[in-house]
């Protein structure tokens, strides 16, 4: 009983998440809490997946990911076309191409094909594309890599307003009558260029059903430590919004790629042409010797002591259409909540800079509420055939990737391959 859908992208629309609902009013309580929302969803815990990383592993950390020339040279061309005003968003340029740093680009690369790099960003790109194709990825699923696309985010220290999600190609979503939902990246990855910003927040739900609703068992707080790279499983939802700043009003700077069978239909192609004269041309840097890779295995990691539990902090997640992906078209909209012992963290980062820690979720450390006065999903056009196409290409070259009857894909691919 799925339709597909997509709802055109305009910028100029303030309330674009509102066009997926009927009857939307407007909620202006910014510091909201669970209890002054609508009901609690009943959710059940999220069930196990199986993780395609090296090591059994949800995700895996790479220390040192770039040589330090190189890092130091990106960050001095990323400063050269950034404007920032505290407490404002920051504005960022690359003179490379002359987009936006957060455009999706795309970066050829296989384990038969290598790329070659034409300035100092896709030398960086190539530095990460191998080591998480030869360190990160079992050989089985990195010999299907064909690419990556990448983009630099800049977002200020504190800034609530990043929104949790699922990674996707994010012009095939819901591309396929039938299939309500997302195709995920081989791999998604998150490399720290600076010290500061807020932590990447990774809870361990996939999307395994539309009928039922479900809740994460734990949570990874990755906070930033410049020159580290993390690499997990992409069908993980995560975000960058939990309260948790490090360094406040400084600029969070990262390089995000996500991992492809070809290359993704939101990568920017066209009208795009390399500015020569604003190239740096890649430098010569030695192997990084210094590279120390760890599979982040759950059993070893996720902290359990109860003591701590009295001074969690709960807060809200931001999601886009109000919580669609994690609800589904069957219980959004839905607004999210989850608690965290955000002091702990902090406190923690004094001793152990840029540390990763795992926390147990209990009950109430997740909670999905309904919103009170939406109703359910406007009708939406069918996506266009070329990305209706593409999605299927995807979904089927992963039939040769993945084992059948797990959760490999969302959903199980059996009724594709």
């Amino acid at each position: 009983d799925w339709t597909a859908f997509i709802v055109e992208d305009d910028d100029d629309d303030e309330d674009e998440d509102d066009d997926f609902y009927e009857d939307v009013e407007d909620e202006d309580d910014e510091n909201s809490s669970p209890d002054d929302v609508g009901p609690i969803l009943e959710a059940a815990p999220a069930p196990d997946v199986n993780w395609h990383l090296q090591g059994d592993a949800p995700f895996v950390i790479v220390d040192d990911i770039l040589p330090k020339p190189l890092l130091d040279k990106i960050l001095i061309e990323i400063e050269k076309g950034t404007k920032h005003v505290p407490g404002e968003s920051a504005d960022c340029v690359l003179e490379r191409d002359g987009s936006d740093c957060g455009d999706e680009r795309w970066f050829a690369y296989s384990l038969e094909e290598k790329g070659q790099p034409r300035d100092i960003f896709e030398q960086a790109v190539e530095f990460i594309v191998k080591a998480d194709l030869e360190r990160v990825l079992p050989h089985s699923v990195a010999a299907a890599v064909k690419g990556s696309s990448w983009r630099i985010l800049l977002t200020e220290s504190g800034d609530p307003s990043s929104v949790f999600h699922y990674d996707s190609d994010e012009d095939t979503d819901y591309a396929i009558p039938g299939t309500p939902l997302i195709i995920h990246p081989l791999l998604a990855t998150v490399t720290y260029l600076t010290d500061y910003g807020n932590p990447t927040t990774v809870f361990d739900h996939a999307i395994t059903s539309r009928e039922k609703l479900y809740a994460p068992k734990a949570a990874y707080v990755c906070m930033p430590r410049a020159n580290k790279h993390i690499g997990f499983d992409a069908r993980l939802f995560h975000g960058s919004g939990a309260p948790i700043p490090k360094g406040k009003g400084k600029l969070r700077i990262i390089i995000g790629m996500n991992y492809h069978t070809r290359q993704s239909l939101e990568t920017i192609v066209e009208n795009v042409t390399l500015n020569e004269n604003g190239l740096v041309k890649p430098i010569d840097v030695s192997k990084n010797g210094a590279m120390k890779v760890t599979p982040w295995n759950n059993d070893q990691n996720i902290i359990t002591e109860e003591e701590i539990r009295d001074t969690w902090e709960s807060f809200e997640l931001e999601t886009s259409a109000h919580g669609l992906d994690l609800c589904g078209v069957k219980h959004a909209p839905c607004r999210l909540f989850a608690r965290l012992p955000v002091e702990e963290i902090l406190h923690n980062e004094t001793d152990k800079p840029g540390s990763t820690i795992g926390f147990q979720l209990g009950q109430g450390d997740f909670v999905i509420r309904q919103v009170p006065g939406k109703k359910k999903l406007s009708k939406f056009p069918p996506s266009d055939d070329k990305a209706t196409a593409l999605a299927l290409k995807m979904l089927r070259e992963r039939c040769a990737i993945y084992e059948k009857g797990v959760y490999t894909m969302n959903p199980p691919l059996n009724n594709i391959c």
